[in-house]
């Protein structure tokens, strides 16, 4: 799971990798990651990416620069989490924002551009946009950020150490730890049993 987990990251970090442009182009057709079909036509470690689109708000998190990366709705880059899972996917629709818009496409002329609030739901997104600064081209690019430990700070790097850290489940320490494991080695258990 670490592993595909790392894919994922590399896969919105910009990362250098020939193989995330020929994803995005070549496979995904250029649709965001969010909105992707699974299909049979991808392969294996695609659709594994794919599988795991439900778990990553756990994980990933977007730090808004120009918001043309960023998804409006599915990417987590406010305190409210990934809008889609609040709205739900018929809200979208009567927001005039498309699902796949990205952060910039709610935006005009340097402010937040969004119609009245419809419901208790879409005035709670007002509010916390009209506390964010919207974004412009000259706060660079968005980044994003993975989970760098159980206290939930975010940096900008993966760490697969720690990704597993949070992922496995731990258990409590046992009496008979030492007969197994060792430092650099374990022991022949039937020796030792005499």
């Amino acid at each position: 799971m670490v592993f595909r987990l790392k894919r994922i990251w590399l896969f919105f970090s910009a990362s250098g990798s020939l193989w995330v442009p020929w994803l995005k182009h070549n496979r995904f057709r250029d649709k965001n990651f969010w909105l992707v079909t699974d299909s049979p036509r991808f392969s294996r470690t695609v659709r594994s990416m794919l599988q795991l689109r439900d778990s990553l708000s756990d994980y990933l998190r977007c730090g808004i620069g120009d918001g043309r990366t960023a998804s409006f709705w599915f990417d987590y880059w406010t305190d409210l989490g990934p809008l889609f899972s609040l709205f739900g996917s018929t809200d979208p629709r009567q927001r005039t924002i498309l699902l796949n818009a990205s952060v910039a496409d709610a935006v005009q002329n340097g402010h937040w551009y969004l119609p009245p609030a419809r419901s208790d739901f879409a005035e709670t997104l007002q509010i916390i946009l009209s506390t964010l600064t919207p974004p412009t081209d000259n706060n660079g690019k968005d980044i994003f950020l993975w989970r760098s430990g159980p206290t939930g700070g975010f940096t900008n790097k993966f760490s697969s150490k720690v990704t597993w850290e949070l992922l496995r489940v731990t258990s409590p320490e046992v009496t008979w730890h030492s007969t197994v494991w060792f430092k650099d080695k374990f022991r022949d258990v039937p020796s030792s049993l005499g």
